[in-house]
């Protein structure tokens, strides 16, 4: 099949060639002045992760001077014990509440690590050449013999033996026989013996040169005196064993520069201090008669500390492409570059791109969001841009949890299943809904006991308005010929009413001589209205405190309405509606950063299965095979353990493991209680162990699962 190119987008994860207008290239430019510094000679290209050295060092090989030989050795395929790399030093709590350094490996660790980088080392020095470039290696190579070349060699022999036959004229070999049936004369025998003798000498010599070429390298190891061994190398360093194999190695070649990368994976500082060593050692060789160089592709968080300057004799920095800051115009241009310009809504892109800081990864997500959309949404099944794109997220940056969601393991798969859902519902319901419940109950109890005192304060204060308008000493106010106080009218709103709507006010006061006496006064209560509060009139404000109540008898049927309807939402929605963020059982899962803003988002949803597999109708799931093995094996699955697709399952699942508790699963009963007539069997063989079983756990369980999801 041949490939269309025109068509295929896809990133490379590959180091690029830089251009002249691009950032990092600047660090090319270091990189070669420092190069034809001839005091330089250990150089490191520092940067984070994912920052572009290894583009960096691939444009500096295309700019540099023809003159320079470049020697590549990479570490990133050197297997190492994991032990054996982890970070030098951890921070730990000490006794007196100080935090104090306690290394992670041992002094022999770290030797037998700085042991295989030295090796992996030499072995791409000796192993790059041939024996012809380097035949006094004593790293010995098996060499290859062609079937023309093994024709050669016993041509070779045989010839030697006819040519020592000729020479000597043996009896052996007939040759007096053959010259006398040829009738050669004596003078021209001797000729022919002087000539295999030439001959046979300068095929000694070849030979010789050969055995030297080949195996003059050979030398001993051990020296035995007196019954007694001695080992010659008894040093710990390879390098320092296998010393005259390197100078000798260059002695041969014509590299100049040394490119070593993937050297910081190890996290160990030791082998540069090694490797300084070794590059004074080379170039002060008058073997080889020329300057090599060593340029170091380096983690920036690689030294602890500013010791790193006794390391090299120069340093050039990358700044990263790529930052927190701005993926999210890296993400949107490279999903325009493979044609998914639009799909992704830019404040998505911006949430998801915050936790990418690595180019080559950014390119991968995006290759893997162009191939899982392709290939997963072509059936019509509209999955969400924006939940495929973070799912690729964390496929590249957390693969194991992603690889778990398949078996229905893992943390992210722990946060999104229907248990811990059920979990999450609870605790909103029994700690959120509940207390929201009770307060709006209480404020409304206490509203229903104080709103009176609200409304006849309101009264009482447009009635001192009335009052300070009336006569001094002014004791009752004439209602329907009665007389009242002005504290009994605030008592009455009816009564209130009937004071504000006449014009005219009769009163009754006491005058200088404690004489009774009734008057009248035209009072217009819109001014009084005014006088006590300018923006709202008495009946508005009377409706505001109406309002209240209102407000509060919704505030109570709503949190009721959420508690029946809780069960419904998604986990974000309960997450960033009740504020589980916060509870102990949602921290108490662990996960990334990452992953729990994403799953707070919504961008990782209940659905992700949509997103990692293909939907076939009629195939059971990974998860669903698994679950029905541990059926029929009888190991007691827990109860509430889901089912993608159960009416397969229960097609699959044999009728021998229906009599087994570990078949007991509330989907199922629920699937074939609702269609008893096509699973009659089914449930009978159900109910039936049901009641020959110990299932009063099972049945008390199965009432609350249902009644969580009818609330």
């Amino acid at each position: 099949m041949i490939a269309d190119n025109n068509i295929w987008k896809q990133k490379a994860l590959t180091p690029i060639v830089l251009k002249d207008t691009d950032d990092s290239f600047n660090t090319v430019k270091d990189l070669l002045n420092a190069i034809a510094n001839d005091e330089i000679l250990n150089i490191a290209v520092t940067g984070p992760y994912g920052s572009g050295k290894s583009s960096v060092i691939k444009t500096f090989k295309e700019r540099v001077d023809k003159d320079v030989k470049i020697l590549d050795i990479s570490l990133a395929t050197l297997d190492a014990d994991a032990s054996l790399y982890a970070a030098e030093n951890t921070t730990t709590a000490g006794n007196n509440g100080k935090d104090i350094q306690q290394p992670t490996i041992t002094a022999e660790q770290k030797e037998i690590l700085n042991r295989k980088i030295e090796f992996s080392i030499l072995q791409q020095l000796v192993y790059r050449k041939t024996l012809e470039t380097l035949p006094f290696s004593r790293l010995r190579k098996i060499r290859h013999f062609s079937k023309h070349t093994i024709q050669t060699m016993a041509m070779y022999v045989v010839g030697a033996v006819v040519l020592i036959a000729f020479a000597l004229q043996s009896d052996f070999m007939q040759i007096p026989l053959f010259y006398e049936t040829l009738g050669i004369p004596i003078t021209a025998q001797h000729v022919i013996s002087i000539v295999s003798i030439i001959l046979l000498l300068t095929m000694m010599y070849e030979t010789v040169a050969y055995i030297i070429k080949n195996y003059g390298g050979i030398r001993l190891q051990k020296i035995s005196v007196g019954g007694n061994e001695i080992d010659i190398h008894d040093d710990g360093s390879i390098f320092n064993r296998h010393l005259d194999e390197i100078l000798y190695f260059f002695q041969c070649t014509d590299y100049n520069v040394v490119i070593i990368e993937d050297l910081d994976r190890f996290n160990t500082t030791d082998i540069f201090l090694k490797l300084r060593e070794l590059n004074h050692l080379i170039n002060k060789s008058e073997m080889i008669g020329r300057t090599i160089k060593f340029v170091y592709a380096v983690k920036d968080d690689m030294f602890k500390d500013s010791s790193r300057s006794k390391f090299f004799d120069y340093i050039t920095t990358v700044i990263p492409v790529i930052t927190t800051t701005n993926s999210k115009d890296m993400l949107k241009r490279a999903l325009k570059e493979q044609g998914h310009d639009g799909e992704v809504a830019d404040d998505d892109i911006r949430d998801i791109a915050f936790h990418i800081d690595d180019m080559r990864l950014l390119y991968n997500i995006v290759n893997e969001y162009h191939q899982y959309t392709q290939r997963l949404d072509k059936n019509g099944q509209h999955l969400e841009a924006k939940k495929m794109l973070a799912m690729m997220t964390v496929k590249n940056y957390h693969p194991h949890d992603f690889s778990e969601l398949h078996n229905r393991r893992g943390r992210l798969y722990e946060v999104l299943s229907p248990q811990i859902k059920r979990k999450f519902v609870d605790i909103a319901i029994n700690k959120r809904i509940e207390e929201r419940i009770k307060q709006a109950e209480e404020q409304l109890a206490a509203y229903d006991a104080t709103c009176h005192l609200q409304e006849k304060e309101l009264r009482l204060a447009y009635l001192v308005a009335i009052y300070e308008k009336l006569t001094n000493g002014t004791f009752a106010i004439i209602v329907d010929d009665t007389d009242y106080t002005l504290s009994q009218i605030a008592d009455d709103a009816k009564l209130f009413e009937k004071l504000i709507s006449k014009d005219t006010i009769d009163y009754k006061y006491s005058n200088y001589y404690n004489n009774n006496r009734k008057d009248d006064l035209y009072i217009n209560f819109h001014d009084i209205e005014k006088t006590v509060n300018e923006h709202f009139t008495y009946h508005q404000r009377v409706e505001q405190i109406g309002r209240d109540r209102e407000r509060l008898e919704n505030e109570v049927q709503d949190a009721k309405l959420e508690k029946q309807r809780v069960g419904t939402y998604t986990i974000s929605e309960l997450l960033e509606m009740f504020n589980l963020y916060e509870d102990e059982s949602f921290k108490g899962i662990g996960l990334s950063d990452m992953e729990e803003d994403f799953v707070r988002h919504g961008f990782i949803a209940e659905d992700y299965n949509d997103y990692i597999a293909y939907f076939y109708p009629d195939i059971m799931s990974l998860a669903d095979h698994q679950l029905c093995l541990e059926m029929k094996l009888n190991r007691k699955p827990t109860y509430d353990s889901t089912i993608d697709n159960i009416e397969l399952f229960l097609k699959e699942l044999p009728e021998t493991a229906l009599r087994y508790e570990s078949a007991w699963n509330f989907y199922i009963l629920d699937y074939i209680v609702k269609h008893s007539s096509r699973w009659n069997r089914t449930l009978r063989l159900i109910v039936k162990t049901l009641t020959l079983e110990d299932s009063a756990n099972f049945l008390y369980k199965y009432y609350q699962f249902n009644e969580g999801r009818m609330l």
